[in-house]
């Protein structure tokens, strides 16, 4: 009965300490690695996927009557993270037009638990575009 109890308590001491570093929060891009996410519309299809990188990118799907097209672009070709989070991230984009100095931020946000992307531009914040998961693996398709 003494080595039963001895046991029991080594193997709940074993499975007590057991390595904790995967329970370390994830960022937006390992946690979103690859889903894409789809706009719900009747007049044309846009679809994104953000992909955990090296350097993050990002494809972008747009399909109506008239044109479609799809692109890879490094997420920071012309910005710059300032955040990230496990849900969220914020991307900081400047560019001149005339010699006049542009900057404007995009909030990206997870919700409804993980089955909806939020995407909001500074320059016109009270119209983001929201976007839902899909079981797509490829937005291009």
């Amino acid at each position: 009965m003494k080595k039963f109890l001895y046991l029991f308590l080594a193997l709940t001491v074993i499975a007590c300490s057991k390595d904790d570093s995967n329970s370390e929060p994830q960022t937006f891009f390992q946690k979103y690695d690859g889903v894409v996410w789809q706009e719900d519309t009747s007049n044309y299809i846009n679809r994104v996927q953000i992909n955990n990188e090296t350097n993050p990118t990002v494809v972008f799907y747009y399909e109506d009557s008239d044109y479609s097209y799809c692109d890879t672009n490094l997420l920071e070709a012309d910005g710059e993270l300032t955040e990230v989070n496990e849900d969220s991230f914020v991307l900081y984009e400047e560019y001149t037009e005339d010699n006049v100095v542009y900057s404007y931020t995009i909030t990206v946000v997870v919700s409804e638990n993980g089955n909806q992307l939020t995407v909001t531009d500074s320059d016109d914040p009270e119209f983001p575009q929201i976007f839902n998961r899909t079981t797509l693996t490829d937005p291009c398709e």
